[in-house]
């Protein structure tokens, strides 16, 4: 299995446009990560709250502290453009994504339906303290992530477990453009 940690500076300095990326591999995980402290600006929060949908942002209101609303803004708009970035069908942005819970209680990805276009097997996990937010990405098998420390994400994939350090991800304690860094672990 291979975890691929993506920090793009673009995620969350500006919407549109979002840069296209490939789904992972059936063997590999992406994992996308923001710290609320980094993210800054009363307009970019805007335009976060513009791409939510009603409920979305009916709960993020409703949080009474200015941290914990940023907090719920910044882990959907994570989960919304994060998704979109995968550029599925041309036809999905940030704002357009619907959800609904799976069996578990979990949210999944609500695809539209159409005759000519099979949705893929895209699983996401997202976690989140006053620190960090993360967000997992796997195809074809469900992935689960936990924020351990503010700077330790636990992951667990098809039975497999790894811990990863955020500085792993990170170069001299200073967030890099298109950086991504890969993991093997089995």
């Amino acid at each position: 299995m291979r975890i691929q940690c993506c920090i793009d500076g673009k995620l969350f300095s500006s919407l549109p446009p979002l840069s296209p990326i490939s789904l992972p591999s059936p063997k590999e995980i992406h994992l996308w990560y923001v710290i609320p402290s980094e993210v800054k600006g009363e307009s970019l929060m805007n335009k976060y709250m513009e791409i939510l949908s009603p409920s979305e942002i009916e709960k993020v209101l409703s949080f009474r502290r200015d941290e914990l609303r940023k907090s719920a803004l910044l882990a959907r708009a994570l989960v919304r453009t994060t998704i979109a970035r995968y550029q599925i069908n041309s036809s999905v942005t940030p704002k357009s994504i619907m959800f609904r819970n799976n069996v578990h209680g979990k949210p999944e990805v609500d695809w539209p339906c159409s005759y000519n276009w099979e949705p893929p097997a895209l699983h996401f996990n997202i976690t989140h303290t006053s620190s960090l937010i993360a967000c997992g990405v796997t195809i074809n098998s469900p992935v689960n992530i936990l924020v351990l420390k503010s700077v330790c994400v636990y992951i667990q994939v098809s039975g497999k477990s790894l811990l990863l350090f955020i500085d792993r991800c990170r170069r001299g304690g200073k967030r890099k453009n298109n950086e991504a860094q890969h993991i093997d672990f089995s």
